[in-house]
Order: C-alpha cells, then sequence, then structure tokens
C-alpha cells in the first residue's frame, strides 16, 4: 500500500513538472496557504526559476517568444522603461541593485505566466479556480488561528487578519475581493450555461457567504468599492442582481452588529488624507524622474510611528518613477484598454484589470518587487485579462463542472 501510494505521488509529480501551465498554477497556489512571504520566496528560487528557465530554452517556447504581438511589445517596452528610470534613479547603489534583482524576478513572473498562457487555452478558468480553493483555504486558515489568539495583525486588532502573505488586512481584504470577483464570475456563467439551478450551485452559494462575511471582518472598504465597480461596468444588468443580494445580506450583517458596523461603515479616511500629503514632500528633489528606489522612506503615522510606503500604488510609483515613469504605466494600461476593447469580441474579463487598478488607490505598494503579495494582488488579475485576448480568436473559454467549455 505505501509503495503504490509513493508511486502514484512519483507519477502526478514528474506530470506536474512536464507541464508549465500547471507549474506555474502550482507555485500560485502555494502562495495562497503559504506560512510566511521568505517561504513562498524560497519556493520561487528552488522551483520556479529553475523549472522555467528550462521550460524557456526549449527551442518551440524560444519561438514563440519571437512572434510578440505589438500590443504585447508595447507593453513590454513600457514596463521596462518604468523599470530602468527607478533603478538608474535610486537613492543607494545597493538598493539599487537590490531592487534590480526584484526587478529581474517580477519579469520573470510575468514573462512565466506569459508562456503559460499561450499553452493553456483555458487558463483563466484553472487561474479562477485556484484562487478560490486557494483563498478559502487561507481563509479558513486565518480564522483558525484567530480563534487561537495568534493570527492578529497589531496595526488593526479589532479587524480580521489574513494568514500567510496576506496577513496585513488590507491585503487580505484585497484578495479575498479578487476571490469573491472569481466566484461571481464562475457562477454567473454556470448559470448561463445551465438554466436549471444544480446542487452544485449551492456550493458557490456557501463560498460566496463565507468570503464576503469574512471581508465585512477585514474592513477593507475599497476592496468592496473596486468589486462593485468592476461588476458595475461590465457585467451584464440581469447579472447584478447577485451583487445586490450581496449587498442585502451585508447590510443584514453589518446593521445587525454594532461592532462590525462602526469597524466597516464607522471610519473616517483612516488617516489616508495626512499620509498622502506627507508622501508628498518626498517628490520635492525630482519631480520629473522620481526617488528611485526609495525603500527608505519614513512617513509619521502619528502614534510614534512611521509608514514605508504611502498606502496608494500611484503614490508610490510617482515616488519610484516621477512624472515620466508613472507617465510609462499610465501610457501602458491605456494602450492595453484600448487595443483590447478594440479587438475582442467581449470585455467582460477586463474587470479583471479594473479591481487591482482601483484597490491601488488608497491600497498596495511598489510593483516592482521580489515574489510578494503584489503579484497576486496586482499582475494576476492583469494577467488574467490580458489571457482572455491571447487566443488568436479574441474569445476565452471556462470550464463547467461537466466538462464542457463555452465561449464568455
Amino acid at each position: 500500500m505505501a509503495s503504490f501510494a509513493v508511486n502514484f505521488a512519483l507519477k502526478k509529480s514528474l506530470a506536474l513538472l512536464k507541464d508549465w501551465p500547471r507549474c506555474f498554477l502550482f507555485f500560485v497556489g502555494a502562495g495562497l496557504v503559504a506560512p510566511s512571504l521568505p517561504f513562498w520566496a524560497l519556493f520561487f528560487y528552488i522551483f520556479f526559476v529553475p523549472r522555467f528557465l528550462f521550460e524557456l530554452f526549449q527551442e518551440k517556447n524560444f519561438q514563440r517568444i519571437k512572434a510578440f504581438s505589438f500590443p504585447f511589445f508595447f507593453l513590454a517596452l513600457c514596463f521596462l522603461s518604468v523599470g530602468l528610470t527607478s533603478f538608474f534613479w535610486s537613492v543607494s547603489g545597493y538598493q539599487g541593485w537590490q531592487w534590480g534583482i526584484d526587478f529581474s524576478c517580477t519579469s520573470l513572473f510575468l514573462l512565466g505566466a506569459w508562456v503559460a498562457i499561450r499553452q493553456m487555452p483555458e487558463f483563466p478558468q484553472k487561474m479562477m479556480s485556484v484562487l478560490l480553493i486557494g483563498g478559502s483555504l487561507n481563509i479558513f486558515l486565518s480564522l483558525f488561528l484567530r480563534l487561537l489568539g495568534r493570527n492578529i495583525d497589531h496595526y488593526a486588532p479589532q479587524r480580521m487578519a489574513g494568514f500567510g502573505i496576506f496577513h496585513p488586512v488590507v491585503f487580505a481584504g484585497d484578495f479575498t475581493g479578487l476571490g469573491l470577483l472569481c466566484l461571481i464570475f464562475m457562477f454567473c456563467y454556470r448559470r448561463q450555461a445551465k438554466q436549471n439551478f444544480q446542487k452544485q450551485d449551492l456550493f458557490y452559494v456557501f463560498l460566496f457567504c463565507f468570503n464576503g462575511f469574512f471581508l465585512v471582518l477585514t474592513g477593507c472598504r475599497m476592496a468592496w468599492g473596486a468589486l462593485f465597480l468592476s461588476l458595475l461596468m461590465f457585467l451584464k444588468w440581469q447579472k447584478q442582481a447577485m451583487i445586490l443580494g450581496g449587498a442585502a445580506f451585508l447590510s443584514v450583517i453589518c446593521f445587525g452588529n454594532p461592532k462590525i458596523f462602526h469597524s466597516f461603515l464607522g471610519r473616517t479616511d483612516s488617516g489616508h488624507f495626512e499620509i498622502w500629503q506627507k508622501t508628498l514632500t518626498y517628490l520635492s528633489p525630482s519631480t520629473l524622474f522620481g526617488q528611485g528606489v526609495q525603500m527608505h522612506m519614513l512617513i509619521p503615522n502619528g502614534n510614534g510611528g512611521f509608514f514605508v510606503h504611502p498606502h496608494s500604488f500611484y503614490l508610490s510609483l510617482l515616488i519610484q518613477g516621477g512624472a515620466v515613469g508613472t507617465a510609462f504605466f499610465v501610457l501602458a494600461c491605456v494602450t492595453f484598454f484600448f487595443f483590447r476593447i478594440k479587438s475582442a469580441k467581449n470585455v467582460k474579463m477586463l474587470a479583471f484589470a479594473l479591481y487591482p487598478l482601483l484597490c491601488g488607490v488608497t491600497d498596495l505598494s511598489f510593483v516592482f518587487k521580489g515574489p510578494s503579495e503584489e503579484w497576486i494582488l496586482i499582475w494576476l488579475p492583469l494577467l488574467m485579462a490580458f489571457s482572455s485576448f491571447e487566443r488568436g480568436h479574441g474569445e476565452v473559454f471556462l470550464e463547467t463542472v461537466a466538462g464542457e467549455f463555452f465561449p464568455l
């Protein structure tokens, strides 16, 4: 019996290693349940990097890389321009080289995702499943550890923290919102393919309540706003019934429990405006090119402590790359939306591109980092949106539980 289990595990492991898209999904899933960020970073260096380099230098994939479309080439050029701007204007030579390694790691991650997208037509659906299952496990571990009195974010002890790399309540909320976005898409298109309500749909309803309740406990208002606006812009009206039902569900929870209501809606701006005003003082030395890799940013929080980032993805980008770097990033986003909307038969998957861009207004930090939560919260949603247009026909396919495929 033991030998059979070992042989079975070896066969599955070899099958996984031979398939690069599955390796990429496995790496992302490992990050969702990793006990800490250093653990996931170590896994990146010992598993992702050697496996991807082996995949990259195979002849068939090397030929595919040459077949860049103009929009993808332009996006890559903008990405490289922002990175080089931050690198050469770094305030510290040591930090510049250290950040150069982080930038290289981010580039490998994005290129690895692109290769996986080209090899797996159902990449968006598979990634949605990984994010949903891994996110639910992360929530379960978060709640379990909180019951033991261990999972507490000291910056916001009254709010629910996440597990592992999503321990800060802001990251936990943004990630849970991304999981809800995946869940709503999967549920809506299952209902579109099969009109009759099935038993499997009860599992989706349970996960919706489970994830929605956890998001309320985190108190992350921006995640709710980004989720609602993303769905409002890209889903048809009949699909918004689920959003309205979820809003009613959350209203009952919030108003039924005054503590949750105050944690979720009774707060002010959480000091964001004061933080942003103090952050702007870092722009004065070089508004045009920014401060480069400014990792020693110390912003007083009014309680005797300091914040090391401005609690805004866009301000972080402005500090690092200045007006030039920010212009390249904005140009890349505009190019992406313009070419994708122009060439796509359906733009619904662009909701995944809009969600992180909205969350970045008050959340997240530096976009170019080594293995970090930003890879999952910023780059993965953008990759999922991009993957829906890399089929050659402008379509993306979601797999139902019955194993059937249908276009979005």
